[in-house]
């Protein structure tokens, strides 16, 4: 059996089923409906004609009612419409100014038609979203065009705005991983496959584009998938029959910006932030054929830092116990490097600047073919240009730059073939390509570990890295084609919605993890020495390194109806299913199968993702003023690419990782500088007298996406027509979140410490002096192997409980104020999300084979227990307004591990630290005076953290952040010039606080959160030696220090 699959295969075959299958698809999730009567009984009337059409556009559609009266349209585009409705025998009304926006549910509740009159009446209506969101409340957190142009934004990326959603977490929806995160754009994906999110440029496309947008988390409709956690939901402006333009600019530089940092001491690096575009749509057939084109681009010059003693401390001191290393230590390591090794003179630490480039290109076409057919076709261009990339813990000379391009091209054909039928079809055509490029000599990684003793006597350490960055040159790649096809079908009281979503994605990755080389000294003078204790290098036995060619296909499809139980109690049931196919195996490792019993050559097949779902909206009353809302369905995620890619690369065949910790090979560091070739590679791993052993990450052949259940309910009241509030309740539980650990480790352990820790080797293997992390060679299965990295999923679930109380209202004619607090909770989740999945497992405690029984209870990555947001946007007062968005949460957390690795794992600092009772009379004395002499420096949370902790391991995210907040405002006045020419000028101000005062507008994060450092080892009673970091867990204040920007804009 051929498991690679061709894509034009593939394609043809997803074509024929979308050609087969009747569907149609959500693009704006909008619809208008209601109930038509007659005048004088109140009977409903059957059969009577609606005509709705887009007053900027022409889009016309046509419906009739049914038995109840009740008729319905769907998925119509964004804009303003006129409703008209007529019978035979009664009056012909009009209903005007219906603004409909993305995700709005405009319910006329009663249009009455008078008998025996013809003459047509017209009624102005001038709906808004405030009202018409019902389907939204609860569910979902909406950000209209105005409030897109209103709100502060640094960058101007609309998926900035997420924050305002009370659920959301950064990135991360509703306590869920970030990877569970899904986006959408005009109906279709807009979610990058490698890592997740849309784009590490400034903007993925130009918020000057951007109609409106939604953070979904609760919305049960079955159009919805791949998200679950949520869907960032997107539609694109169109052309109109108005000829209108714009072109805008927008600077800030460091005259606009804070001069003092919250310590006092002046800021020197340079900041300036230039953005500028222009806007132009329009009729090129009035009422038949629109334009829109654009194009914007964003340059951003920040400071770039590493060991910046100045930035990172009130005093020097209070810096080097912060960066963890005595600058004189570091200066040291400088002057080795330039001295010794022939590095190029240049700046090492401290901060220089970096420029930043987005530049995105918009064109989009909309025709109205005839009354039964739209047509859409639409092209997105994005090119981002990247320096802010920097090792961990590395010196400024490890800087390299990411050089990302995007494209994507979509067609869509909204086809009425009745008023009881409608299709619509998309296809989407899209590229990734992200290259990262090393900016100086291509040399291998170097790291050297650092004990410095400060001045006033605290000892610490650290470990610095020089030379070039772990995974480049890379390339990672995907061509991306999506269909969706939705047919929407109304019978009687019943709405179907037939469909089917696919997606198939061809990866061709090129990466270069581990593959310079990495040499490691274990102090300053064992550098000068040139005295390494380590060389590791992943190396390609055919001496070069293949791009990764691998298909993944995506299909869904889906089925829901949605009728009126009674006028004022709708329902919705549905059903999905999303399966995933990754198109070709690994190389076969036949030593691997011969081992540890394990095949690697699987192509894991995920077809269940059986997703039943349930929506009730109830108006209690009939008039929109109480609504109750629950909803419950089950919802699947989506992979992200990096373990595929890295399923192929380390196969344990095609690479090599040796790991040389015995006459270590002299590393030639001048020579390097000249000649990357020199590096141990291909002939040196041929001269070892021993077989190295091989380096594996295994898919699961039942490898599954995650599942998620989601339950809400929520009451909200319509105190007017300009004032609401509500509350909400939130449950989810989530099987199968992804998780690695290793096969090749030994499942009993060699011995357990004192503090009741399971070490995988014989405590003869270990060196009682060493520092160094544990040798692996000692705690495996088989010698044949190092790590054997199994990606799979968890045995046990994730849990996310929530609540959120908030109101609205509406200002005047254009202005909103909103308020909302969320409490939540999210635990289970283990740490791995995307990327690189080179870790085989995550802050290990007691045990790492019992990881389940307490990592189930751990805090997840996207717990965020407190949220409050609130958003004012000013009625426009004589052209001048007023807009301001205020954020207060907590959300970050903290661990405490070890240093080095001490089971015999294989990772540095994933061990979790055991925290001794200072108040026990076993634990050890030096351990007892380190630890009184850190409860009693350190700060207010962290002593907290280790008290509660006292006889147990640290749990992993068990320690919390302080508050944090963020106060944004824009000054806005627009000036009409002639006719409709008008320009705005506007004040954007970024952290109002820290504008008033360089002390306010801070936050205090916990630093040096891990208690101890390794020692060494006592073999009379099989435990480790450590020695306490006395200054650990201390407060360090800091800011995102405020900035303002001008802008100018110009539209007809």
């Amino acid at each position: 059996m051929n498991l690679h699959l061709s894509l034009k295969q593939v394609f043809f075959h997803l074509l024929l089923l979308c050609c087969c299958t009747a569907a149609m698809a959500q693009s704006s999730g909008s619809s208008i409906s209601g109930f038509v009567y007659e005048d004088n009984d109140s009977k409903p009337l059957e059969a009577a004609t609606i005509i709705v059409k887009n007053t900027a556009t022409g889009f016309t559609t046509s419906s009739i009612s049914n038995k109840q009266g009740f008729f319905i349209f769907r998925e119509l585009p964004v804009g303003a419409y006129n409703i008209e409705i007529s019978a035979v025998g009664f009056q012909p009304t009009v209903l005007k100014d219906n603004n409909l926006n993305l995700g709005d549910r405009l319910v006329l509740h009663k249009i009455a038609l008078s008998k025996n009159a013809t003459q047509l009446t017209e009624v102005v209506v001038r709906s808004s979203s405030f009202n018409n969101s019902v389907d939204r409340l609860g569910t979902g957190t909406a950000v209209s065009s105005r409030a897109l142009q209103k709100i502060p934004v640094a960058t101007r990326n609309y998926t900035d705005l997420m924050v305002l959603s009370p659920l959301a977490n950064g990135a991360s929806l509703a306590g869920a991983k970030p990877g569970g995160t899904g986006y959408m754009l005009d109906g279709v994906s807009n979610r990058r496959a490698h890592f997740a999110g849309t784009t590490d440029a400034a903007f993925s496309i130009s918020s000057e584009t951007i109609r409106e947008f939604e953070v979904s988390t609760n919305s049960y409709d079955v159009t919805t998938g791949r998200g679950s956690g949520g869907v960032v939901k997107a539609i694109t402006k169109s052309g109109t029959n108005t000829l209108s333009g714009s072109a805008w600019g927008y600077y800030g530089a460091n005259s606009l910006a804070q001069t003092t940092d919250v310590n006092g001491k002046h800021l020197t690096s340079k900041y300036e932030v230039g953005q500028f575009g222009a806007l132009l749509s329009g009729p090129i057939i009035k009422d038949k054929l629109h334009f829109l084109v654009s194009y914007d681009q964003y340059t951003n010059t920040i400071p770039f830092r590493a060991y910046d003693f100045d930035y990172s401390g009130a005093t020097q001191l209070a810096a080097e116990k912060a960066l963890k290393i005595a600058k004189d230590s570091l200066q040291k390591i400088v002057d080795i490097m330039h001295n010794q090794f022939g590095f190029p003179a240049s700046q090492e630490f401290g901060t220089i600047n970096i420029k930043q480039e987005t530049k995105n290109a918009f064109v989009k076409f909309d025709w109205n073919i005839n009354k039964k057919n739209l047509l859409t076709l639409k092209y997105n261009y994005l090119h981002f240009v990247d320096p802010n990339k920097l090792k961990g813990s590395g010196l400024l000379t490890t800087q390299y730059t990411g050089v990302e391009i995007d494209n994507a091209v979509m067609l869509g054909l909204r086809t009425e073939f009745s008023p009881r039928m409608v299709n619509e079809l998309k296809l989407n055509f899209s590229t990734y390509r992200k290259f990262l490029h090393f900016l100086n000599n291509h040399v291998p990684e170097g790291f050297v570990n650092v004990a410095s003793i400060l001045s006033d006597g605290t000892n610490v350490s650290t470990t610095v890295a020089f030379g070039d960055q772990n995974w480049v040159p890379e390339r990672d790649a995907s061509d991306v084609i999506q269909i969706v096809d939705y047919f929407r079908y109304k019978t009687g009281k019943f709405n179907f919605t037939f469909g089917t979503d696919n997606n198939i994605n061809h990866i061709t990755d090129r990466l270069s993890h581990d593959q310079q080389g990495q040499f490691y000294y274990n102090s300053i003078q064992d550098m000068a020495n040139n005295n390494p204790y380590r060389f590791n290098r992943k190396i390609p036995l055919n001496g070069v390194n293949p791009m990764i060619s691998v298909p993944l296909i995506e299909l869904g499809v889906f089925a829901q109806m949605e009728t009126n139980l009674r006028p004022n109690l709708s329902l919705a049931v549905g059903l999905r299913w999303d399966g995933q196919i990754i198109g070709s195996a690994p190389t076969y490792n036949a030593q691997l199968q011969q081992d540890l019993g394990v095949n690697n050559h699987v192509v894991p097949f995920d077809a269940k993702n059986v997703q039943p779902r349930i929506n009730l909206i109830w108006d209690v009353n009939n008039n929109g003023h109480d609504i109750v809302k629950w909803g419950a369905g089950l919802f699947a995620s989506e992979l992200t690419t990096q373990p595929i890619t890295f399923a192929h690369i380390d196969n344990g065949v095609d690479f090599r990782q040796i790991n040389i910790t015995s006459n270590v090979p002299i590393p030639d560091w001048r020579g390097y500088q000249k000649d990357f070739g020199l590096v141990p590679g291909v002939a040196y791993y041929n001269s070892l007298p021993t077989k190295q052993p091989a380096t594996v990450l295994v898919l699961d052949k039942h490898l599954k996406n995650p599942l998620t259940f989601k339950t809400s309910l929520s009451y909200y009241h319509y105190f007017n027509n300009w004032f609401r509030m509500g509350a909400n309740v939130y449950f989810d539980n989530t099987w199968d979140n992804f998780y690695l650990y290793d096969l090749n480790l030994k499942r009993t352990p060699g011995f357990v410490t004192n503090e009741g820790r399971e070490v995988y080797m014989d405590p003869s293997n270990i060196n009682p002096a060493s520092k160094n992390q544990s040798d692996i060679k000692y705690s495996r299965i088989s010698s044949n192997f190092n790590q054997v990295r199994y990606f799979t999923n968890t045995k046990w679930s994730s849990k996310y409980i929530g609540a959120v109380i908030e109101a609205a209202a509406q200002i005047g004619r254009d202005g909103t104020f909103s308020i909302s607090y969320a409490k939540g909770k999210a635990t289970g989740a283990p740490p791995y999300d995307n990327g690189d999945p080179r870790n085989a497992n995550f802050a290990v405690g007691a045990s790492y084979w019992n990881y389940s029984a307490y990592g189930k209870n751990w805090y997840s990555d996207g717990d965020q227990p407190n949220k409050i947001v609130a958003l004012f946007l000013s009625p426009t007062f004589y052209g001048f307004s007023i807009s301001s968005s205020f954020q207060a949460y907590q959300n970050a957390r903290y661990s405490a591990y070890i240093d080095k690795d001490v089971i015999g794992e294989g990772n540095d600092g994933q061990d979790l630290a055991y925290i001794y009772d200072p108040n026990n009379p076993n634990t050890p004395a030096n351990i007892v005076t380190g630890m009184n002499t850190l409860l009693q420096n350190t700060s207010p949370e962290y002593r907290k953290f280790l008290q509660s902790n006292f006889g147990k391991f640290a749990p992993y995210l068990g320690g919390l952040m302080p508050w944090r907040t963020q106060w944004n405002m824009s000054v806005a006045y627009e000036l009409k010039v002639f006719k409709t020419n008008k320009i705005s000028f506007r004040c954007d101000i970024f952290n109002v606080l820290n504008l008033l005062n360089y002390k306010w507008g801070g936050y205090t994060q916990i630093i040096n959160t891990n208690p101890y450092s390794l020692a060494g080892f006592d073999p009379t009673t099989n435990s480790y030696k450590y020695t306490v970091n006395t200054s650990a867990g201390q407060r360090q204040k800091t800011a995102t220090y405020y900035s303002v920007q001008f802008g100018a804009r110009y539209s007809f």
